[in-house]
């Protein structure tokens, strides 16, 4: 959106960021956590032992966040996450610049 715009119409990136950001605000601390390092690559054994979790734990925690995500694969979750922390990252970037 412009924000110079008066009547800003959200686009299709806009819409998808925020319902993005909607989903990732309904996760905990520790939901959170794991999406992060699901992004970076990790099984679910190698993220219980980076958070001190059981691996059924983190299992469990990667369910309810492919629910409230709305998706379907971890794949997808953690795709959505990356895209949603670049423009969240880059977006400070453009209104400073």
């Amino acid at each position: 959106m412009n924000p110079e715009d008066p009547y800003p119409v959200p686009t299709h990136r806009d819409l998808d960021l925020n319902r993005i950001e909607l989903a990732i605000h309904m996760l905990s601390h520790r939901q959170y956590a794991v999406l992060s390092w699901l992004s970076h690559g990790k099984t679910d054994p190698e993220i219980g032992e980076i958070l001190n979790l059981g691996p059924e734990t983190v299992e469990q925690e990667v369910i309810t966040i492919l629910a409230r995500m709305d998706v379907e694969s971890r794949f997808t979750a953690a795709a959505r996450f990356l895209y949603w922390s670049f423009h969240r990252d880059f977006s400070g970037m453009e209104k400073a610049g």
